[in-house]
């Protein structure tokens, strides 16, 4: 296939433009917003209301902080490339590795060039200077959305659901144990959605340039596929509503006191949600068009029969 047929395919164009939309929205917080007062008001809110608020679920949200540990990052990094391989998706095990590699040494790296004090109201000790984005946040987040481009197709609503609450627990125990600000969460998430998107369009572009047949899962969803995920969520935000009922004066309270800091972690929940439903209709959009391309490809066995010349008459 010519490289100009390979830039003609829908799936790319809309990776293309998501990929243009994360990198502002990630230069526009990390450059523009994260200096400014408003900022760190909002992280210095959220900080002072997220501690007190989990006091007694900070041992939960410690263990899920753990997930984004570098021993736990590279034990996901096993299981995606050895789940990638048995359904003999191999080129997506080949990028796995790499992709999970310069998403973390990227964060990493800006942490040290982005490197500054901030004037925090409820400043932590704990914070270092160097600590945008968070790498934790980026390790989870990275986990979460790789894993719905290796799932197969009807398992796919319910992976992005548990990797949507998972990537939120973390980044909410990141706030409550006061290991980073609310700003390096938002900041991790967008860093590691880059870094998947990047693979999708490198695994697009390499399926339609040299397509082959590979399994597909040609059974529909039905109600029961998506039904479970749902319930999964409605659960993780009915556990959110209990956590935050706990609080003194109960969950009328909470929010009327926290206002700011509810809209922060509603809103680290919803770019999470947002995310993992964004890779899943994006995963099942390039799939499709990679099996229309597969199929409309011919056979590497068959070969047309050469003519020979015919001999000369004597």
């Amino acid at each position: 296939m010519r490289f100009s047929d390979t830039l003609r395919s829908p799936s790319l164009r809309h990776l293309a433009v998501v990929l243009a939309g994360l990198v502002v929205a990630f230069l526009l917080l990390g450059v523009v917003l994260r200096p400014t007062r408003a900022v760190d008001v909002l992280d210095g809110r959220t900080l002072a209301a997220a501690a007190p608020a989990t006091g007694n679920d900070r041992g939960t949200l410690w263990w899920f902080v753990q997930l984004g540990n570098p021993s736990s990052y590279a034990q996901f990094c096993l299981a995606l490339v050895l789940t990638a391989a048995l359904r003999r998706r191999w080129r997506l095990a080949l990028l796995i590795p790499p992709t999970m590699l310069l998403s973390e040494l990227t964060a990493q790296h800006l942490k040290v060039v982005l490197a500054e004090a901030r004037d925090v109201p409820v400043a932590a000790a704990s914070i270092s200077d160097a600590s945008w984005p968070s790498g934790h946040s980026t390790a989870v987040m990275t986990v979460a959305l790789l894993a719905i481009l290796v799932a197969p197709r009807r398992l796919r609503p319910l992976v992005a659901a548990v990797g949507a609450l998972t990537a939120s627990a973390v980044g909410i125990g990141l706030i409550a144990e006061r290991y980073h600000y609310p700003s390096d969460v938002f900041g991790g998430f967008l860093c590691a959605a880059i870094f998947v998107t990047i693979a999708a369009i490198v695994l697009t572009a390499w399926d339609r340039r040299r397509p082959r047949p590979r399994p597909v899962d040609r059974r529909p969803l039905r109600p029961v596929h998506v039904a479970g995920p749902a319930l999964l969520l409605v659960l993780g935000f009915l556990t959110a509503v209990a956590v935050a009922a706990r609080a003194d004066g109960g969950i009328v309270a909470a929010v009327g006191q926290h206002t700011a800091a509810v809209a922060v972690l509603g809103a680290l929940g919803a770019l999470a949600l947002t995310l993992v439903a964004a890779a899943t209709a994006l995963t099942a959009e390039s799939e499709e068009e990679a099996e229309r391309v597969a199929s409309a490809a011919p056979s590497p066995r068959w070969r047309p029969r050469r003519s020979r010349p015919a001999r000369p008459a004597d």
